[in-house]
């Protein structure tokens, strides 16, 4: 077996075959099958981070819009939200994703 060092260029291979990953050694060519699952994997969890982005934004500003129609002022809760008051006119004013 060669010598598995972690800090080594992946797209050089061992005199063994393998490849220098971040996690290990995988078998196989530079746009192999680790490279697309790799990738598939990693536009799953951007996409999956920004549903739950736009739901959480969506919640914040459903929870805004109630709290100011019972007639709390925007300071308080930008204050309590941890925002500026320009960020939760922003989010009053901003179209819901569709």
């Amino acid at each position: 077996m060669g010598n598995h060092c972690i800090n080594r260029d992946p797209h050089k291979h061992d005199s063994d075959g393998f490849r220098n990953v971040e996690d290990g050694y995988l078998e196989g060519d530079d746009e192999g099958e680790f490279d697309i699952a790799y990738r598939t994997l990693a536009a799953k969890r951007r996409e999956y981070s920004e549903r739950l982005r736009q739901q959480a934004t969506t919640g914040l500003r459903e929870n805004i819009r109630r709290a100011h129609a019972e007639g709390v002022s925007i300071a308080r809760i930008a204050r309590e939200a941890h925002l500026s008051r320009q960020g939760v006119y922003d989010l009053l004013a901003a179209a819901p994703p569709s």
